[in-house]
Formats: C-alpha cells, sequence, structure tokens
C-alpha cells in the first residue's frame, strides 16, 4: 500500500523538498527477520526462545 507523496514532500503547505524531487511512501515497511528480536503485544513480548518450533509447523 502507498500512501500520497505529497506527505513527504510538503510539511503542512509548505514544499520541504525540491520542486520536481519524487517521493515512494509506502505505508508500511518489511524488517529483516534477522533483526527482530522480539513481538510487542498487549500480553508481554514475545521472545524466539518463546517460540515452539513445533508449533512453527502450523504457520
Amino acid at each position: 500500500e502507498e500512501r500520497e507523496a505529497k506527505e513527504v514532500l510538503f510539511m503542512g503547505e509548505y514544499r520541504i523538498a525540491p520542486e520536481g524531487a519524487e517521493a515512494l511512501n509506502p505505508a508500511f515497511d518489511v524488517t529483516p527477520a534477522s533483526l527482530v528480536t522480539g513481538i510487542i503485544t498487549d500480553r508481554g513480548i514475545i521472545t524466539p526462545d518463546d517460540i515452539d518450533p513445533d508449533q512453527l509447523s502450523l504457520y
């Protein structure tokens, strides 16, 4: 999903990027798994040690 480039190129009504500049503004990013050390939930933090390898096959 992409958001409008205007959200990156402007601050309010003022252009903050050079004229003619283009921008990509993805709504989401992808974090490599090797950089994830935990997942924060409303019930606490899940770390890799909390995962049962047998349960991974369910997904």
